[in-house]
Parts: structure tokens; C-alpha cells; sequence
């Protein structure tokens, strides 16, 4: 969809005066006069509610009754986090909760537990093969199923083998 030369020239102008106010070159009440906007309802000004006007700062609601402040939290100095680090951090949360204590791992467990690993990939890599070599011979649909049926359980079988001899080699006291 192709604009108009009028618009792509507001698109810009919007741009650029949205990122001078951003960089405080400009007031945003500035940035809205320029834009054409009306700047943000001050404390001096009213506001229409439903029934009736009522000065903006106070904290009456339009029955009559006092409202009690919003509570405000300070923010955190620290940068937000993505999505890994806060699912990590309620892992982390879990475990203190469980009393799993973080123990690092000995060198002849890193060794194990790598051994393990390659096991298990030429294991599965093996079973690949012998089910690509049967799915070439294989001459029905029902036949095929079948292949891919049993590809799956040995691999979950092999899987749960592995990460239970993992678990065995990370549950071994560390110093």
C-alpha cells in the first residue's frame, strides 16, 4: 500500500519531533503542540467525569467519597530482563524453596556425564539409520506407522536412560 507524499512527510515530522522530546530537546507538552495534540490535562485544569466536574489532584470520587491514593514502588535501578532470565530466576526460586543446594560439579563428573551424552548420541544416531534403512523397505502405510512408532519409544526410552544416568552422576557427593 503506497502513501502519500503528505503523509510520509507528517510520518516524519511525528518521528523526529517525538525523538527530540524523547532526548529532551523538547518539552512532551511542546511535542504535542507541534503535532497538533492536546497537551496532558494539568492539576489547574477540570476534567469531566460522569456526573460531574471535579478539580484533577483531588481524591474525591463522583458520590462524594475520599479515594485513597494510588501506592507507588520505587522502580528497580537494575535493566529489565528478558524472558530467560526471569524464567531462571523463578528456577532459582524453586530450588532455594526445595532446599536444592547448588553444588558445582567435580571434573570426573563433568567427564561422566559428557560420556553419557555421546553415548546417547551415537545411540540414537544408530537407531536413525536402522529406521531410515526399514522405512526404505517398508511397502505399506500401515507398515510405516508402525516403524515410526517404535523409532519414538526407543528414543524416549533412550532419552529417559539418559537424563537418568545424569541424574545419578549429578546426585554422587561433591566436595
Amino acid at each position: 500500500m503506497a502513501y502519500g507524499p503528505g503523509a510520509m512527510e507528517r510520518a516524519v515530522k511525528a518521528e523526529e519531533v517525538i525523538l527530540r522530546a524523547t532526548d529532551g530537546q523538547l518539552t512532551w507538552i511542546q511535542a504535542a503542540e507541534i503535532l497538533g495534540r492536546s497537551p496532558p490535562v494539568e492539576s489547574s485544569e477540570w476534567r469531566s467525569d460522569t456526573s460531574r466536574l471535579i478539580p484533577v489532584g483531588t481524591n474525591m470520587e463522583p458520590s462524594g467519597r475520599t479515594r485513597q491514593p494510588a501506592t507507588l514502588r520505587p522502580m528497580s535501578d537494575d535493566a529489565p530482563k528478558s524472558a530467560f532470565e526471569l524464567a531462571m530466576q523463578r528456577l532459582q526460586q524453586k530450588d532455594k524453596e526445595a532446599n536444592v543446594g547448588d553444588r558445582p560439579l567435580t571434573d570426573a563428573q563433568k567427564a561422566a556425564i559428557a560420556e553419557v551424552r555421546q553415548v546417547f548420541t551415537a545411540k540414537s544416531a544408530e537407531r536413525e539409520i536402522l529406521h531410515r534403512a526399514a522405512l526404505r523397505k517398508a511397502g505399506t502405510h500401515e507398515e510405516v506407522e508402525l516403524l515410526n512408532e517404535n523409532l519414538r519409544r526407543d528414543v524416549e526410552r533412550l532419552v529417559s536412560d539418559r537424563d537418568r544416568k545424569i541424574a545419578e552422576i549429578r546426585g554422587e557427593a561433591s566436595p
